[in-house]
């Protein structure tokens, strides 16, 4: 989604799609990786517990990190869009 705004969307304008995406991106990247870490820790825990052959802590991590990337491109974008109406 936040992909998806960073090039546009029909109906949606610069300003608003780029604070639905910081939003999503650096906001909710950030909070979906703790809550992936709070669920995933205890089941490591478990001895029984097997990994992925896609570590899966390697892939939602590395997820996050471009949803912040994306959503710290939003900002920058969001920004230059506010001053320039100044």
């Amino acid at each position: 989604m936040s992909l998806a705004l960073f090039w546009g969307v029909p109906g949606i304008g610069p300003t608003a799609a780029n604070v639905v995406g910081f939003t999503l991106g650096s906001v909710l990247g950030v909070v979906l990786l703790g809550w992936f870490s709070w669920v995933d820790n205890p089941r490591r825990a478990n001895p029984a517990y097997s990994d992925w052959t896609v570590r899966a802590r390697r892939a939602m991590r590395s997820v996050a990190l471009v949803a912040w990337m994306l959503g710290l491109g939003h900002a920058w974008f969001l920004a230059l869009e506010i001053t320039r109406h100044l």
